[in-house]
């Protein structure tokens, strides 16, 4: 089974850049620190911000690369290199625009799709065997493609993104609980907008298992 170690959020850092389509990675991380208890403040490392939570009695690290996103790869290999974590326990959080608002693909593997943030992660990692959890943000003509991803959310696309944040915790949570293979079953033929009750990942032990810090024993 295929249960991630490291989630990453892919975004650019700074306020300017806080509710941009290219974010999304960086509030699915944000939603995250919300839902799982632990410390709030980060470890400043590997040219991030990294936070240590338990979940499903498995330590793992939550990352925000502060490279901005075209050298995102080189934060996450150093932490790699330094944690012991292998490509395939990495999942990356990213935003796609050849999928539509309020839709999610998770993949085992991949090519950058002509995303420079995946491209420097493939290119570091020196590999593509890496998960990675797509989010649309939908479609821009390829003349305004960079206008678009560091564009703010519209005021009722931002009003989607809320929708969609406690689905793509589920399907985190999901990936790191039942491995990657059994989420994408579960999640990449729904909608992120249409939540799915029986998707829910029950928590009810979940806090035991934490110690006081969220940190890793």
């Amino acid at each position: 089974m295929i249960s991630p170690r490291l989630i990453v959020g892919l975004g650019n850092p700074g306020t300017d850049y806080e509710f941009t389509r290219h974010n999304v990675g960086f509030m699915v991380i944000d939603s995250l620190l919300k839902r799982l208890p632990g410390e709030s403040e980060p470890v400043h490392k590997a040219e991030s911000f990294i936070w240590t939570r338990r979940f499903a009695g498995k330590p793992i690290y939550l990352q925000k690369p502060l490279t901005y996103m075209n050298e995102s790869g080189k934060a996450i290999a150093k932490l790699c290199r330094t944690e012991t974590i292998a490509p395939h326990e990495v999942l990356v959080i990213v935003d796609d625009v050849h999928l539509n608002m309020g839709e999610i693909r998770l993949r085992t593997k991949g090519s950058s799709g002509g995303h420079n943030g995946l491209e420097s992660i493939i290119d570091e990692l020196d590999s593509n065997q890496f998960n990675r959890m797509r989010i649309g943000v939908n479609a821009a003509n390829e003349d305004e493609l960079i206008e678009h991803v560091l564009g703010q959310f519209s005021e009722e696309e931002m009003a989607q993104v809320k929708r969609l944040l406690p689905i793509a915790e589920e399907a985190v949570l999901s990936a790191i609980r039942f491995g990657i293979e059994q989420s994408m079953n579960r999640f990449n033929a729904q909608h992120l907008t249409n939540k799915d009750e029986s998707n829910e990942i029950d928590e009810s032990n979940e806090n035991a298992e934490s110690n006081e810090n969220g940190e890793i024993d």
